[in-house]
């Protein structure tokens, strides 16, 4: 909320994650609205100026102004009990930023008419990894003794269906249950062979590859490159690339809940995997003291490489991979 200290001011509120910030105390300057009869996009650019009560170059960096959510609207500033006279809303959209402040573009609601809504035809699929479509699990629960509701069998080709679990103490490994039943009464000796089984009271599992592990950072070539070690029975077992366009998150220091996309994930050593990002992280990132992150399997969207041999999932893949392309819909008939 805002309470103007002038005549009509706009105020910029509710960005991603729910959290309200305020561009206060003259912080700010802003350009006319623009606005057309012909639905075209209402327009309005403001340079901000970073202070401790409004925009701040960290929150920019950490990507918390990214489309965010953006109304406008005027008040009586000798009486706000006369509420609000509501004038535009929008979205924020390309930002720039400068030494002292930052130029902001505010998008009005036509734009969303400019982006494709809804499904089109297309070879790679359009879910996203573990979102409601794919049905993958990310982090199933921990394993427990004479488990109530009782684990059903996963249907091949379809992650979402049955019963995962994942060791009390973490191993590198997820496991799928392939013979419903009930588990025993004392967690049992994991198999660590991919494809191996391991017998569970009346339950068989079958081990798969974990597709969220934790970890610490052991050595920094940059914000944007650096190892990881979650010890030797974990990221020892872990494939070169299985982490590739997945996401890290930094869940202690300075970059604490910021996530970046894994451009590559390669295994260096026996307890190391080095992790190279799309964009760096937006504070120095260093090896003491201790550094946790959180590491996601992700996903190329290919139909043979990742829902067929990664996830047995192809009954959930939300694409087209056999659709004739360009050069048979545009074929011309053979001449005889």
């Amino acid at each position: 909320p805002l309470i103007p200290r002038r005549p009509p001011r706009s105020t910029l509120a509710r960005p991603r994650r729910q959290r309200q910030m305020c561009i206060r105390d003259r912080g700010y300057t802003e350009s006319n609205i623009k606005s057309a009869s012909d639905n075209a996009v209402d327009n309005l650019d403001f340079m901000a100026y970073f202070n401790s009560l409004g925009v701040e170059l960290s929150s920019i960096r950490a990507g918390m102004l990214d489309n965010a959510d953006v109304r406008i609207f005027t008040v009586d500033p000798t009486d706000t009990s006369l509420g609000e006279i509501k004038q535009k809303r929008g979205n924020i959209g390309v930002i720039s930023t400068g030494d002292v402040s930052a130029n902001i573009e505010l998008r009005g609601l036509f734009q969303k008419l400019q982006q494709t809504i809804g499904d089109v035809i297309s070879e790679a699929c359009r879910a996203d990894l573990y979102d409601s479509q794919c049905q993958v699990v990310q982090q199933p629960d921990v394993w427990t003794a004479s488990s109530s509701p009782e684990p059903t069998a996963v249907t091949d080709g379809d992650a979402g269906s049955g019963s995962w679990v994942r060791p009390t103490t973490q191993n590198g490994y997820i496991y799928k249950c392939t013979t419903g039943g009930i588990t025993g009464g004392t967690e049992p000796s994991w198999s660590t062979t991919v494809g191996g089984t391991t017998n569970d009271g009346t339950v068989v599992w079958e081990t798969a590859y974990a597709n969220q592990l934790t970890g610490t950072i052991q050595s920094v070539t940059n914000n944007g490159q650096f190892t990881t070690s979650t010890g030797t029975d974990d990221i020892s077992k872990m494939p070169d690339a299985w982490f590739s366009n997945g996401t890290v998150v930094i869940t202690s220091g300075s970059n604490a809940g910021i996530e970046r996309e894994i451009k590559t994930f390669t295994l260096n050593s026996p307890i190391d995997g080095e992790i190279v990002t799309y964009l760096p992280f937006p504070y120095d990132i260093s090896e003491s003291p201790q550094v946790t992150v959180r590491l996601v399997a992700g996903c190329r969207k290919d139909f043979t490489t990742d829902c067929i041999g990664r996830f047995s999932n192809w009954y959930n893949f939300d694409g087209e991979p056999n659709t004739p392309g360009l050069d048979a819909v545009n074929a011309a008939p053979k001449v005889r």
